[in-house]
């Protein structure tokens, strides 16, 4: 799946989209393995684009993806193949991967983003439109 996000959307737009998208159509599809491609292109630091998420973030998506890759029997690959900041990118892959084992670590601490009211109301409005075109096949 391939959602698209508003500028400066962060961790609460990322677990929205888990919640509300993802994971009801994991839980319909059932599938035999989990496929998941990404990097740490959506940290706040990386240049490449204008997305806020946290390494707390990262680790919630390893925690979900996780929760999910136990309708496949915890089949599940995580293709991580992106970033261009490299001083935060092995912090977030590292926050991805304690979430997906379930690793208890200490995490880096960063300053705390806040994400504007007015981008979390733009992604409720996305997430609105996703699940009403695919409502005939998932919900």
């Amino acid at each position: 799946m391939n959602i698209p996000l508003p500028p400066f959307s962060g961790d609460r737009v990322y677990k929205l989209v888990f919640e509300e998208i993802v994971e009801p159509i994991v839980k319909k599809f059932k599938p035999q393995i989990i496929l998941r491609n990404g990097g740490s292109d959506p940290h706040f630091s990386d240049p490449l684009t204008n997305l806020n998420l946290t390494i707390e973030g990262f680790k919630m998506i390893g925690e979900k993806v996780r929760e999910l890759s136990k309708i496949s029997d915890e089949r599940e690959i995580d293709f991580i193949a992106s970033g261009y900041n490299l001083k935060t990118l092995p912090y977030c892959w590292l926050a991805l991967v304690s979430g997906l084992l379930d690793l208890k670590i200490p995490l880096e601490k960063e300053k705390e983003i806040k994400e504007p009211e007015e981008v979390i109301e733009k992604a409720k409005e996305i997430v609105f439109k996703i699940k009403k075109i695919l409502k005939p096949y998932w919900f």
